[in-house]
């Protein structure tokens, strides 16, 4: 099987709803990748352990035959977007119609919040791919 975090988002709710794997191991696998970079400063906010209840609610679900269309897949929110009391730096009363509307959908699973791109913010990555290598050139 290939590997958890190289699966697009129809390859791991296939394989999942075939039983190859859970949310929470697909979660954990994310969370894995995430927490071994974090040198590149990609992530603003990490939300792992709501991340692993949401998986496990999920897990729950898929056993009860209710699974989403979104159900157990590890998403992070960009920073882009205003969230309501979030961890983050752009905390806004009410959140943006996107974010909202996602942390509706049924199975999700929250696990981060993406730095946004170099124009965005003053939060700048450490990648060494992206527009800023171009500039380089």
């Amino acid at each position: 099987m290939t590997e958890l975090t190289k699966l697009t988002i129809a390859q791991a709710r296939d394989q999942m709803a075939k039983g190859a794997f859970t949310a929470s191991e697909l979660t954990e696998a994310h969370i894995r990748a995430m927490e071994a970079k974090r040198d590149l400063n990609a992530y603003i906010t990490e939300t792992a352990d709501l991340a692993r209840e949401q998986a496990k609610a999920s897990d729950l679900r898929r056993q009860a035959g209710k699974a989403g269309a979104l159900e157990g897949i590890p998403l992070g929110i960009k920073d882009l977007f205003c969230t309501k009391g979030g961890p983050d730096h752009r905390r806004q009363p009410h959140p943006a119609r996107l974010q909202a509307r996602l942390m509706k959908a049924p199975g999700r699973a929250s696990c981060s919040m993406p730095a946004p791109s170099p124009w965005a913010s003053s939060t700048w990555t450490n990648s060494p791919w992206g527009c800023a290598t171009m500039t380089r050139a």
